[in-house]
């Protein structure tokens, strides 16, 4: 997922999840290593370097994807 936000940007990273269930990415990512706190959305630490960040809706639906760097 980095490497899709990183060479076709954040529109194309969160059109490759939008649409998919909160319980699904788990299945495949495993279990988040944060939440935030206020909002839908959970937080995803990746090689150290970077935090993927995925917004859901109220019914668990993705509706956004950010790769923000750790630094």
């Amino acid at each position: 997922m980095v490497s899709y936000y990183q060479n076709k940007g954040a529109e194309y990273a969160t059109e490759q999840l939008q649409g998919y269930k909160n319980t699904q990415l788990m299945e495949v990512w495993g279990e988040p290593d944060s939440c935030l706190s206020g909002m839908w959305g959970d937080i995803w630490e990746t090689n150290n370097t970077y935090h993927i960040i995925v917004y859901y809706d109220s019914n668990g639906v993705i509706e956004n994807v950010k790769v923000m760097n750790k630094e």
